[in-house]
């Protein structure tokens, strides 16, 4: 059994070659999360690439208060300044002195006893004692600085942005968004010294801050075919996640230890979706392009579901398209399956479950099946090619499941484009008759209806559209006539 003494030396042996291992045996009581480890090793192959002769590129999008600052602004400067002595550093943030705050937590670190240690080779000079600049004897050293400010006759191969904007106001000012952009391409990136690592640290703020304009620049680049361009290795982690992913499921908090799900609930409810949605998941939201609102999306209790009279449920599904032909398009749609109870005798619609993501056929049918069973819903599948496709395939399963029903194909979108089609339900939203999940289920749709018509997808907003024809399948003559000539797979079947 190996002892704690035995895995301090193991960790200690690490330290030089992995900065998990460094920022472990440096401080005592830093708290290690998948996330972390997913960060250290994207900063450790950032620094590899330096010194493969590569360029480095990374953008890393977390939540406040998650150590992305911790590791990348202060530890992972120590590091590599172990590795490599004669390297020059430079830190920056919204303000010099937090900069600088950087540069005495890296300083500080290097001249610990635990640090000298482990990196033999490297030592700060005697003469240097500033806080936030600072050489060592090898020549390489740390330079912190605002974003903004002056690093004329100073240099980088490791190159560092944290936090370029102070607050709210701030990313909100095109003003001060644009000189934050004229820096960063002006001053900053040209004091590279030839190869180096770039590396733009953010809490999101507003969609066209840095990180925004960074990633857009790359694909206008990408479209115009640019012979050499800067590619960005993105980490852009939310609170909660609202997918499945490679270390976590739908619904899991990033950092349970320290932020676990009802702390992260209880910010969600105090901030408001507007800063929720950037700071938190990463996703900020247009307030300029709003068509939509938050308070227009009322959310219930599930309880109020027993007092509606004659509850009607509808599985309302919008396939997702590898080439999707919509304009501004930038990677593959979303298939989602959405759930919605319509009582009789109220123009409401209250939001039940939804299942989104990128899904095969197979994923497809089995969400389907899943809702049309545990709801005794009326199914509408969006009407195009790629439905037809899931027509043997649900027959198939019908059989095996013994689970028969009506395969209704929605046509509205073959004449009504999505963003007609989602404009369409802005009266329902208007006049408060969409109601959402109390417990905050229905915040990605809500975010995608925010950032409605700009945002990057709009596949749960759409699913939910398709409830105009759904709920009121005659109100368009021809649509009905086209419905009259298509046979439910129910039917084929025999049910």
């Amino acid at each position: 059994m190996t002892t704690y003494e035995e895995k301090s030396t193991l960790v200690l042996e690490g330290a030089p070659r992995y900065l998990d291992a460094f920022a472990i045996s440096v401080d005592r009581n830093y708290r290690m999360s998948w996330h972390v480890e997913l960060l250290a090793k994207k900063l450790e192959e950032a620094l590899r690439k330096v010194e493969r002769g590569e360029k480095a590129r990374l953008i890393i999008c977390m939540p406040p208060r998650h150590g992305k600052s911790d590791l990348a602004s202060k530890k992972f400067p120590a590091w590599v300044l172990g590795k490599h002595p004669d390297w020059p550093v430079i830190a920056t943030s919204y303000a010099a002195d937090l900069a600088v705050k950087f540069g005495l937590g890296t300083r500080d670190l290097m001249n610990s006893k635990l640090y000298q240690e482990i990196f033999q080779g490297t030592r700060l000079r005697a003469d240097q004692k500033a806080k936030g600049n600072w050489l060592t004897d090898a020549g390489g050293g740390y330079n912190a600085a605002g974003v903004g400010g002056g690093i004329t006759g100073k240099g980088f191969k490791i190159g560092i942005v944290d936090d370029p904007f102070k607050d709210r106001a701030e990313a909100e000012s095109k003003l001060i968004r644009d000189n934050v952009w004229d820096w960063f391409r002006g001053v900053f990136y040209t004091r590279q010294e030839g190869i180096a690592a770039i590396i733009v640290i953010e809490t999101r703020w507003h969609k066209d801050d840095l990180v925004g304009r960074l990633l857009e620049k790359e694909e206008a680049d990408r479209a115009a075919g640019e012979p050499d361009f800067d590619e960005w290795d993105v980490i852009e982690l939310e609170a909660i996640a609202e997918s499945k992913e490679e270390f976590r499921t739908k619904g899991d908090a990033l950092w349970e230890d320290k932020f676990p799900l009802p702390i992260l609930r209880n910010i969600r409810n105090t901030v408001g979706l507007y800063e929720w949605s950037a700071q938190y998941q990463q996703k900020p939201i247009s307030s300029e392009i709003q068509e939509f609102r938050r308070e227009w999306f009322e959310p219930y209790e599930p309880n109020v579901l027993l007092t509606l009279p004659g509850l009607k449920y509808y599985t309302l599904v919008d396939l997702g398209h590898k080439d999707s032909k919509e304009a501004g398009a930038r990677e593959p749609d979303n298939t989602c399956v959405r759930t919605i109870a319509k009582p009789a005798t109220l123009p409401h619609w209250y939001l039940i479950e939804e299942d989104a993501g990128i899904m095969d056929p197979g994923a497809t049918l089995d969400a389907i099946f899943a809702h049309q069973k545990r709801y005794n819903s009326e199914v509408w599948v969006e009407g195009v090619g790629y439905q037809r496709a899931l027509e043997y395939f649900a027959r198939e399963k019908m059989k095996r499941d013994q689970q028969v029903f009506n395969f209704n194909l929605l046509t509205r979108n073959n004449s009504v484009s999505k963003h007609e089609r989602i404009r369409g339900i802005i009266p329902m939203a208007k006049n408060r008759f969409i109601k959402v999940r109390s417990n905050g289920e229905d915040e990605a749709m809500i975010r995608e209806a925010l950032d409605f018509p700009k945002g990057k997808k709009d596949d749960r907003i759409d699913a939910l559209a398709n409830a105009l024809e759904a709920v009121n399948p005659t109100q368009t003559p021809k649509k009905k006539k086209e419905r009259k000539q298509y046979t439910p797979l129910s039917r084929e079947i025999g049910g």
